[in-house]
């Protein structure tokens, strides 16, 4: 438990001192006894807390809505990670990764007869060959050849790739 912990920590508190590194612990709140059990030792104590807890991000909520066509459910659910998440280069690329993932495991079910040819597990292949009905294969192509050059682009500097993303996302 943690009183274990509060222990095991003291037990070392000398040689911790002694050591004169940085250390961090991550937990929840210390106990004030601990803090000030440091602070006698002559070690320097800078607590941070967090501001608030963000929810985890669901990228399959935004691979779903693509398979689904529903443009809106895609647009408000990118918003939201961007809220969760922070928007941030590779959080981009990443939703952009999944995304095409999404397209490629479409095309790869429109031309397989069934899950072991495509080399998928059976549920996915489903998922995707049921979305196949909201996309013609043209469409499907295109959206492939987009999402990598979405990524291609912004690291150019042609675009910026949320703004790209958000585009391509309202084109749906």
């Amino acid at each position: 438990g943690e009183e274990n912990n509060d222990e095991r920590i003291l037990e070392h508190l000398s040689d911790m001192v002694a050591s004169h590194n940085t250390l961090i612990f991550l937990a929840g709140d210390i106990e004030e006894k601990l803090a000030e059990q440091f602070k006698k030792g002559g070690a320097q104590v800078h607590q941070f807390r967090a501001a608030s807890v963000r929810p985890t991000f669901n990228v399959f909520t935004l691979t779903d809505a693509l398979g689904r066509r529903d443009k809106k459910k895609l647009w408000v659910e990118f918003r939201k990670a961007i809220e969760s998440e922070g928007g941030d280069d590779s959080f981009f690329s990443y939703v952009t990764s999944m995304l095409f993932w999404q397209v490629k495991i479409m095309l790869l079910a429109a031309a397989s007869a069934d899950a072991a040819e495509a080399g998928m597990k059976p549920f996915p292949f489903q998922k995707a060959k049921q979305s196949l009905k909201n996309y013609s294969l043209d469409e499907l192509k295109n959206f492939s050849s987009k999402l990598v050059a979405l990524v291609h682009d912004s690291r150019r500097g042609i675009h910026d790739l949320e703004t790209a993303l958000e585009q391509f996302i309202l084109t749906v």
